[in-house]
């Protein structure tokens, strides 16, 4: 291209989804339309659903009458411009070109006649507008387009809805600039239009290119933007879309795109596989798609996609197809997100390519809003003034036509309320919901302030009569490195796009760290249920695997909880290999990617502990300990059995080993499988294979005490304020290098008592207990550990809940215990 372009403005309005933050969502979460209710609602009813599309629709309507396509592009035009009309010029259109793609009559459109051209596709349109922005005197091009649908197919019970918009309709529009030019004045810029490569079919040809037509035009689009197609991410296809595969489009593309290496490494998409008709809107629909992938850094999914109809013709090509939206991470190889649109059509070949522009600086969105319920928090001194609050907000929500900026004004009146004894938190989706929870909580407070106990809700709306916030200290609690998960936190980083920015400064190549292959497998057909859970299975016989995921997971949580929602420890302490993920996530060594580089490459954990299991070959003398290093050797079982009880067996087995005391009443035991279950046989006691094929907590793990030293030997940050609590001495221990080093070494070794670990802190004064990891198992223990004792324990993950419902129910449960937290990035 003559000149770069880059794009500093976009909207969207497509059925529903009015404006792009509502269309980003609708993309992430794989929403199709024109159903106007999914059939996976999630945490939300079908009716409270209906009620949120009703509002989106209404929203729209034209109070003179059903939208022209004039006005409902204008409303597009303005909303692309709105962030950077202000730098163009004082006249809003003044050096400002406007292309429509559209067949719509647009004579009264708000610009000047001589303004307006009209192109019949998105990449002459693009062509045309590179060809302005060449000139000195354009300063910006908007492109957009309009599809006004069929009113037959719109709801019914939506009022006013047959005079205004229906679900064909749409608008869409794109600002675009020269790069230079937009870097300058500093706009924010979406993506950049590296190239734009167009080859025009015969006119009214039904026939398809031929495939070498099809390579040649990708060929030179690859040669322009300097790139080669083993750098391209993500291909957003235009036309029928991929779930209707046109056969002949997708030979096009493999030939194009062919490898001989069998990694898939292209994700394909459609928006057609989201808003379902097409039009001359969904071209441009699909341009704003894919600036925001790569603005908001995420593969998108792909909805109800099974698998390819012809398997044969994906064969030697990189693509996959996600269908559950997933982060882009970039590498040492490909150090900027790349993607492509391609037209592959009887009368035009096209392949557009776009990167992300790379420069440090904060990408917010409001997908965490969007997605979470309403959070209505209230705080008083006694009964009566949480009642009577409770009774304001039901008048409130009765009567507001605007949920959200009651919301937003209800939390500014709560900040002001920072030292009140009680606080509660409500939560949902609608009115209704909202309706429902308030009356709960006000037939249910009056007993809770009675017998000191709590409220909760399955929505998440919580109150305690019993706040330990202002009673006892906040411990972060670090589970075991094993319970990473298939598909574990893949919304986390939209939910909390910060976190990218401040895991780039730990590493070049987070998804490496994250095992994010592992995490989110690339297919090209959906997994069914028992794929996944295989690999699963195969994730947990990996320990380099889900050890670095599972650190790396402890680091982003605490991320989120303490730097984003502001919520500071007192204290942490960890179960098992979760002491050095707590060291590493709460800042104890400045350079923790040094630590996993360690881990991963020592032979301590690859062979020696791991593996071959060598050590404890050494250990039991076996023929040199290098014979048979195939044979089943090494087997872990959890036990629910009481640890004296399992002591006095297990002493009769030199080959077994008690390695965790998880409660009074259930323990780990490790080694030898055959006297492993000898010694459950003789006990008669329920227990479970764990298959965690690794030798720490017993004796062989001693052989290598000064290498894992040396593993943990690293520079600290010794003032932090927090107490960490360690089971190689069961208090807290002083950070400085080789008290750390040997603290975790000589913890590797010895038995792990869970219990007293827990009653130490608790003893110390912690009464909150935040589980920073997947899954809830710590949580569980503690909760057995202090049965009879005032405590809270909170998850962060649980498998099966989607993460911004486990947050807003960590938030509600803060709140009402009192524990200082910045609810503001939910709003």
């Amino acid at each position: 291209m003559d000149v770069k372009i880059a794009i500093v403005g976009m909207e969207a309005i497509f059925g529903p989804d009015e404006g792009l933050d509502v269309f980003d969502r609708s993309i992430f979460d794989g929403v199709q339309h024109p159903d106007p209710i999914p059939p996976d609602t999630g945490t939300k009813t079908r009716t409270g659903i209906k009620a949120e599309l009703k509002e989106a629709y209404i929203r729209l309507l034209d109070n003179t009458g059903p939208p022209s396509a004039t006005a409902l592009l204008q409303k597009a035009i303005d909303g692309a411009m709105q962030n950077v009309t202000s730098k163009v010029t004082k006249s809003r259109w003044s050096g400002v070109a406007l292309i429509v793609v559209s067949e719509e009559s647009l004579s009264s459109l708000k610009a000047g006649p001589r303004r307006v051209l009209r192109e019949d596709s998105l990449a002459i349109a693009l062509q045309t507008a590179e060809g302005l922005l060449s000139k000195q005197e354009i300063r910006g091009v908007v492109i957009a387009s309009v599809h006004m649908g069929d009113r037959d197919n719109t709801p019914s019970d939506v009022p006013g809805f047959k005079n205004g918009l229906n679900l064909g309709d749409g608008a869409g529009a794109v600002f675009l600039k020269r790069a230079d030019q937009a870097i300058q004045d500093q706009d924010r810029i979406y993506a950049t239009i590296d190239a734009v490569i167009l080859r025009p079919g015969p006119s009214h040809s039904s026939a398809y290119p031929s495939g070498q037509e099809v390579v040649d035009t990708c060929t030179k689009a690859f040669d322009i933007a300097g790139i080669e197609p083993r750098d391209i991410g993500y291909i957003e296809v235009m036309g029928q879309g991929i779930d209707q595969e046109d056969p002949r489009g997708m030979e096009c593309l493999v030939q194009a795109y062919q490898t001989s290496e069998e990694e898939l490494t292209c994700a394909l998409g459609s928006v057609q596989s989201n808003i379902r008709w097409p039009s001359s809107a969904s071209g441009l629909a699909s341009l704003i798609k894919t600036a925001l992938c790569l603005y908001h850094r995420y593969i998108p999914a792909t909805p109800c996609w099974t698998n390819p109809k012809d398997m044969e013709l994906w064969e030697n090509s990189p693509f996959y197809i996600a269908t559950e939206s997933r982060p882009w991470f970039v590498d040492l190889d490909h150090p900027t997100r790349v993607a492509a649109i391609s037209s592959v059509e009887p009368n035009e070949v096209a392949h557009l390519v776009l990167s992300e522009y790379v420069v440090e600086q904060s990408r917010p969105n409001s997908y965490l809003a969007l997605v979470s319920p309403y959070c209505f928090p209230l705080a008083g001194d006694d009964q009566t003034a949480i009642l009577s609050q409770l009774e304001a907000l039901k008048q409130t929500v009765e009567t507001t036509s605007n949920l959200s900026y009651s919301a937003k004004e209800n939390l500014a009146v709560f900040e002001k309320k920072s030292q009140a004894a009680y606080a509660v938190m409500v939560v949902g989706y609608t009115s209704e919901e909202l309706l429902q929870e308030i009356e709960f909580m006000i037939k249910g407070i009056p007993a809770t302030f009675e017998n000191g106990s709590e409220l909760k809700t399955p929505k998440g709306s919580y109150f305690t009569a019993n706040p330990l916030g202002c009673k006892g200290e906040v411990t972060f609690v670090y589970p075991g490195v094993g319970s990473a998960y298939v598909g574990l936190g893949h919304g986390l980083f939209h939910l909390f796009p910060g976190i990218y920015e401040q895991s780039s400064r730990l590493t070049d190549d987070i998804g490496a760290v994250l095992k994010e292959k592992e995490l989110y497998p690339r297919s090209r057909e959906r997994l069914a249920r028992d794929q996944i859970s295989d690999m699963d299975k195969r994730m947990s016989e990996d320990i380099m695997t889900i050890a670095n995921s599972g650190m790396t997971f402890f680091a982003l949580y605490t991320m989120i909880l303490r730097d984003i929602f502001k919520v500071t420890p007192h204290s942490a302490l960890g179960y098992s290999m979760g002491e050095p993920g707590m060291m590493a996530s709460l800042g104890v060594w400045p350079d923790p990617l040094q630590l996993t580089h360690r881990f991963s490459n020592s032979p301590t954990f690859r062979e020696r502990l791991h593996g071959k299991l060598n050590a404890v070959r050494e250990h039991w003398n076996l023929n040199g300990y290098n014979s048979d290093p195939e044979g089943e050797l090494w087997d872990c079982y959890t036990l629910r059995a009481n640890r004296a009880v399992v002591e006095g067996v297990i002493k009769n087995e030199d080959r077994v080993f008690l390695t965790i005391v998880n409660t009074p009443e259930e323990v780990v035991i490790a080694g030898d499988p055959e006297g492993c279950t000898r010694v459950i046989k003789e006990i008669g006691c329920k227990c479970y294979n764990l298959g965690f094929g690794l030798a720490i907590h017993c004796d062989p793990t001693r052989l290598e005490y000064d290498r894992i030293v040396d593993i943990y030997t690293l520079p600290v940050n010794r003032s932090l304020g927090i107490k960490f609590y360690s089971s190689s001495c069961y208090k807290s221990i002083p950070i400085r290098s080789k008290a750390v080093a040997h603290s975790i070494a000589k913890a590797f070794c010895d038995t792990v008592d869970f219990p007293r670990l827990v009653n130490q802190a608790y003893e110390d004064g912690a009464r909150v207990f935040i589980e920073l990891g997947s899954r809830k198992f710590c949580c569980h223990l503690i909760e057995k550990i202090l049965k009879d004792k005032d405590h809270l324990t909170i998850p962060m993950n649980a498998k099966g809940t989607k993460d911004q419902t486990s947050m807003v129910r960590v938030l509600a449960k803060l709140v009402s215990h009192r524990v200082p937290v910045d609810l503001s990035p939910v709003f």
